[in-house]
């Protein structure tokens, strides 16, 4: 009878520990994106903008894992959108969108093999092809994770080799992070660089791109503004299609401005006035720049 009692509390112990040191990872990508080729009049000049990943809530289903994957444009992640579902099953890594499943890389191939993969521009996804040149193992913060070198093929009988590419293995793309973002070729106008600044686990920045050397990249313009114009504010500037934007002014602003990703003015209101409330009921879901007393904003409809 001792003997049974004895690995009974073992076995409780075990348990216990088990449950104890059970933790899910939170990931965070941090997203810098440079756009060379928006001009509308008051902001003729390229500026970076910095936009943030991260994941919660996993599960585990007969070993595939699913993660929210949660978007913002702030670092704190006071205003969020809920961007899809992470999904990862054995090699293969897919982001689940209203349902749909969309993958995104597939680390199980060698070197020579091809496969068809999402790229997002704007949460809209764009079907490439991706052809594996190079298999490596890169030791990132005391882990050995498979380094894939890609170059992206509009078919399999063309590719460029500049659109080249370096995946790692449990964090994605160098150039376009988690959803491997990018500028479709097929669009002409915007011209936008992505780079995948840093990388976190718990709060701890793992991965830091040598390129830039920080986590975070804002371009901080000094336009010819009125008097006290720098304190303006919009907010919010993630909405819900048909909700309401407040821009407010120290002071009077005449004009507001509203440009889509292909720098094409879609709207312009006279104002004059310290605080004004538009509608967004008109904007298709998507991108915006909005443009007040010199200063520029960034504005994403949703659904």
């Amino acid at each position: 009878m001792q003997t049974i009692k004895l690995f009974t509390v073992i076995g409780t112990l075990i348990v216990f520990a088990i449950i104890g040191n059970s933790q899910t990872t939170e990931q965070q990508w941090n997203i810098g994106v440079y756009d060379r080729n928006f001009n509308p009049p008051e902001t003729d000049r390229a500026f970076w903008k910095t936009h943030f990943y991260k994941t919660t809530d996993e599960s585990i289903q007969d070993d595939i894992s699913y993660k929210k994957l949660w978007y913002s444009s702030d670092s704190l992640f006071n205003s969020t959108f809920l961007a899809g579902n992470l999904k990862t099953e054995h090699n293969k890594v897919s982001v689940v969108v209203n349902t749909k499943e969309y993958l995104l890389y597939d680390f199980s191939l060698g070197v020579g093999d091809s496969l068809r993969i999402y790229r997002f521009y704007g949460f809209e996804p764009s079907l490439v092809w991706a052809k594996i040149l190079k298999v490596t193992d890169t030791l990132i913060h005391n882990k050995l994770l498979k380094r894939m070198e890609i170059n992206y093929l509009d078919s399999l009988e063309y590719y460029y080799s500049f659109r080249t590419d370096i995946w790692i293995e449990g964090i994605g793309s160098l150039t376009g992070g988690v959803l491997n973002e990018s500028t479709p070729c097929h669009l002409v106008g915007p011209d936008k660089t992505y780079a995948l600044l840093c990388y976190k686990e718990n709060g701890v920045t793992l991965l830091q791109n040598p390129t830039y050397n920080t986590c975070y990249k804002e371009t901080i313009f000094n336009s010819v503004q009125p008097d006290n114009a720098a304190g303006t504010s919009m907010l919010p500037n993630l909405v819900h299609k048909g909700e309401p934007v407040t821009i407010t002014s120290p002071v009077p602003f005449t004009t507001l401005q509203v440009y889509n990703t292909l720098s094409k003015q879609i709207a312009a209101v006279q104002v004059n006035s310290t605080s004004y409330q538009f509608n967004t009921a008109n904007l298709p879901v998507g991108h915006y720049i909005v443009v007040v007393n010199g200063q520029v904003f960034k504005l994403m409809v949703m659904q």
